[in-house]
């Protein structure tokens, strides 16, 4: 592959040819040959190697390397223009460019919508990339696929393991812009996916997944017996109690849940009346309990970044202080219209990338909270969250509840829903639990409900 970053912009995007950073440059050039007043290119290559086994056996794809392109362009009528998407080998700088030219040919002028300001870059301690991927062998891989079949098999008579999937991606952005921003990340991600069923409980299946940055972390994890464990919980019936008792909110439900209320607090939504904290900045919607910010510098997280698609580096948002709604997230032009610093939080489109959601952790454990308050339901998972509604500021969403005696779980109640405002459940959390864990981009904490009850 050609290394000089100052080739044409004539030509062949194939890598075969180029690496990233000859070919933003070469997109960057070859808009402001067509007019561009302004340009932004992202150009994204991502090295996976696949591996999946199942009862038939085990498989696995030869290592494919895809590019991905974004061409963003401002025009002489200050109009903008984007073309994202994979080019082909025949495809050239010139052609990319004119197609997000002409994107910006047929939209309206919007004198507000200005480039980002320069900001550094940070290019260390992030620990995003696995230092140590080059040296994982084809064995390492396959145990992590082996240990966890095997260790599903004969733990609980039958529960049987319809597969396992295990994505190794190895991922280099590169962001270039006419005002001679060039910018380079290099990251990992590591994805383990099983399915287990339960041939015992009407063949009832369930998923889940572990996704990290680092191999050691879904290497180490015995994902296979931990969702055997749980789906053998789930045989045994039970009645929710009668009347209004304490609901306890698990870790996966708490990150789904917060997860899918991070985009309430974007600015375009609260400015537009298009999230229920419009208008609310300062005001408290949430427990004291609640301390929840958003952090894409955080070291070594899911989504932990150099610099968003705008080329911004992240900052921290506290979205809710001890309950009270704290910040939002900032893209550049309503950034330059305020006079503030954008977030790091935009794609190229001007829709949200949400960092790493964080809440902050409780002082006491499970079993000293749990034990005090007798017979209480439990929400294990949510099962579909397009039922938050971050408009209108409700919940209406299917859950799986569990029946408990204080910290021991007597059986499952099976599908339930839970109906309520976002602000009602949010100002019902009474504690918070000290058992944070990462689950995929958010870090939580069991909550402890009180007066919310499920249907």
């Amino acid at each position: 592959m050609s290394s000089n970053p100052t080739d044409s912009a004539d030509g062949d995007l194939s890598l075969i040819e180029r690496d990233l950073r000859t070919i933003a440059t070469a997109l960057v050039g070859a808009a402001q040959d067509a007019g561009a007043t302004h340009v932004e290119v992202e150009v994204r290559s991502t090295t996976r190697r696949a591996y999946e086994q199942g009862q038939r056996g085990r498989g696995r794809s030869a290592p494919a390397e895809r590019v991905w392109c974004s061409v963003r362009v401002r025009d002489r009528r200050q109009a903008t223009g984007l073309w994202q998407g994979e080019p082909r080998v025949s495809d050239t700088a010139a052609h990319l460019a004119g197609q997000a030219l002409a994107a910006a040919a047929a939209t309206p002028p919007d004198p507000a919508d200005v480039r980002a300001g320069r900001l550094d870059v940070p290019d260390r301690g992030l620990g995003i990339l696995d230092i140590r991927q080059e040296g994982i062998t084809e064995a390492d891989r396959a145990e992590v696929l082996e240990m966890n079949v095997e260790g599903v098999e004969g733990l609980a008579p039958g529960i049987v393991p319809v597969g396992f999937s295990y994505v190794e991606d190895r991922i280099e952005r590169v962001f270039a812009t006419s005002t001679g921003q060039l910018s380079t990340e290099l990251s990992s991600r590591f994805l383990l996916r099983g399915t287990l069923r339960d041939e015992q409980a009407d063949g009832a299946e369930l998923v889940d997944s572990i996704q990290s940055r680092h191999f050691a972390d879904v290497a180490s994890v015995p994902l296979g017996v931990d969702m055997a464990r749980r789906l053998e919980g789930f045989r045994t019936p039970a009645d929710l109690p009668t009347g209004t008792t304490t609901l306890v909110i698990d870790q996966i439900a708490v990150a789904r849940l917060l997860t899918a209320l991070a985009p309430a607090f974007s600015a375009i939504a609260i400015e537009s009346g298009q999230s229920f904290v419009a208008g609310r900045l300062g005001e408290r919607i949430g427990s004291t309990k609640l301390h929840v910010i958003d952090d894409p510098g955080l070291s070594g997280a899911l989504h932990t970044r150099s610099f968003d698609e705008r080329g911004v580096p992240p900052m921290a948002i506290p979205l809710l202080r001890e309950g009270v709604v704290g910040g939002a997230y900032v893209g550049p032009a309503m950034a330059a219209a305020r006079g503030q610093r954008p977030t790091g939080h935009s794609r190229a489109d001007g829709s949200l990338w949400i960092g790493n959601i964080i809440q902050r952790a409780g002082t006491r454990s499970r079993n000293m909270l749990l034990p005090e308050k007798g017979v209480l339901v439990a929400v294990e998972d949510i099962l579909d969250t397009s039922g938050i509604d971050i408009v209108a500021g409700t919940i209406d969403v299917p859950v799986r509840a569990l029946s408990m005696d204080g910290p021991t779980v007597v059986g499952c109640a099976g599908e339930r829903r839970l109906r309520c405002s976002i602000e009602e459940l949010l100002l019902a959390v009474e504690d918070v639990c000290s058992d944070q864990i990462r689950i995929r981009e958010a870090d939580v904490s069991t909550w402890i409900v009180e007066g919310i009850s499920l249907q």
